[in-house]
């Protein structure tokens, strides 16, 4: 885009996923184990999933291959590919027919779409529980699918093309291959010496929400509205004291009120009996922390705990002024939803 005086500017937008959607929230092993065994799958055998569309450059012919050498030294292991099919795509039935073909009737491949009922929950799932994941794209735009399964903390397999080599750090937080032979020599490593792998996709874990996370992009557009409105100067703790210094509001604070689920912080009771605070869990908390320090903000959220519920009866269901243990001082209201809603 042209700035001011014409010069020209780019910038990076990166393709986020929302971590509490059903694709991507929380799952046990045993819930997921549950979803995944009413597909026929044996539980007690490893599985490798990819999850993708059927066309020539998520190369599902090339997982094939891979799993068919895995299986040469883990006999007992099992794939899936998991996909999702529209009625109006000929070619993607096409190559569905062709993924269909090429398996040859093998009873341990498992070749599923939404047509079988796998929607969100059931990728999951499937993520989930697979001992790896693979994304073998040939071509690709990004392949978000990646982030997906290092979220998952699974370890996680993918083509070194396009988007995913940002997503993957070869060997340290996964596995970037060029080939079913390189494919295939990945996923003997990781069933060969599952705590190894887990420890590298827990690496991999942690570089995604630094990047792909809806969060992220909030905390990121508002560190540029801030920027923007040069307002820089007068955040943070030099900002609060200023105003209590002389009286009046600094210059680029404003009122603002965040209403969410989660509150910035959530009340307990300590052994002794004592209440204390802890810092409230989610990312959007994270992503909103600097707001409250660098404006006037009524937080109104809702009453998740006993403690909750206690706090927002003390103050009749209304505001009350806080300050948290940096000096940030905010407006908190508890609302305590009824139960049986």
């Amino acid at each position: 885009r042209a700035a001011p005086g014409g010069v020209r500017q780019s910038g990076i937008w990166r393709p986020p996923f929302d971590p509490v959607a059903p694709k991507n929230s929380a799952r046990s092993p045993e819930d997921a184990a549950y979803s995944v065994d009413k597909f026929g799958i044996d539980v007690t055998r490893p599985l490798l999933t990819q999850v993708s569309r059927f066309d020539p450059w998520k190369d599902p012919l090339g997982v094939i291959d891979a799993y068919r050498l895995v299986k040469e030294h883990h006999p007992d292991v099992q794939l899936a590919l998991v996909g999702s099919m529209a009625h109006d795509d000929p070619e993607g039935w096409d190559y569905w027919n062709q993924t269909v073909a090429y398996a040859d009737g093998d009873p341990d491949i498992f070749i599923l779409s939404n047509l079988n009922n796998v929607g969100s929950v059931e990728v999951n799932a499937f993520q989930v529980h697979s001992a790896a994941v693979i994304q073998k794209s040939i071509r690709e735009g990004f392949g978000l699918t990646v982030s997906e399964a290092l979220w998952k903390g699974r370890p996680t397999v993918a083509g070194r093309v396009g988007g995913i080599v940002t997503q993957i750090e070869d060997r340290r937080t996964g596995w970037l291959v060029d080939s079913s032979e390189a494919c295939a020599a990945a996923c003997i490593e990781v069933l060969a010496d599952p705590d190894g792998p887990r420890s590298r996709a827990l690496l991999g874990k942690e570089h995604v929400p630094k990047r792909f996370l809806t969060p992220r992009l909030l905390r990121d557009r508002l560190a540029r509205v801030n920027r923007r409105a040069g307002r820089e100067t007068t955040a943070g703790r030099d900002g609060i004291a200023a105003e209590a210094r002389y009286g009046s509001p600094v210059p680029g604070r404003r009122k603002l009120i965040v209403v969410a689920n989660r509150g910035p912080v959530a009340y307990a009771r300590s052994d002794s009996g004592e209440r204390i605070t802890r810092r409230g869990g989610g990312g959007l908390v994270t992503a909103l922390r600097s707001l409250v320090r660098q404006h006037d903000v009524t937080w109104i959220g809702s009453a998740m705990s006993d403690e909750d519920r206690a706090v927002a009866a003390e103050h009749q269901g209304e505001a009350f002024d806080e300050t948290f243990q940096d000096g940030s001082p905010d407006r908190r209201r508890r609302v305590p939803h009824d139960g049986t809603a």
